[in-house]
């Protein structure tokens, strides 16, 4: 991810990779009626997520985040997971609405 950060085109490649990392990170779960309604809420903004990552600036803030998701997830600290996955989150709302023309503020 951080090698197509820079990449004008790589949009649409960043967006399969974060979401293929979320599918695996669902994969390890064991409550299947949580994974269930993660799916629905992966696939129901898997759009959203492309639109994001049309700005090279967002897709290096993206894979800062995943980075730290990461590193929270090695030390065992749930936590910072967590934290880290609100921003995560936040960004990607913040930066669909940025490209669709709305203001982020007004929809918090």
């Amino acid at each position: 991810m951080e090698g197509l950060a820079g990449n004008d085109s790589a949009g649409d490649e960043h967006s399969k990779i974060s979401l293929r990392i979320g599918r695996l990170m669902l994969a390890a779960c064991d409550n299947e009626r949580l994974v269930e309604m993660l799916e629905t809420l992966v696939n129901q903004t898997a759009r959203y997520t492309r639109i994001g990552m049309r700005e090279p600036a967002r897709r290096k803030q993206s894979a800062a985040v995943w980075r730290r998701l990461v590193t929270a997830l090695s030390a065992g600290n749930a936590d910072m997971a967590v934290a880290v996955i609100e921003d995560l989150f936040e960004a990607s709302r913040v930066a669909a609405l940025k490209v669709l023309g709305q203001d982020s503020s007004a929809s918090a």
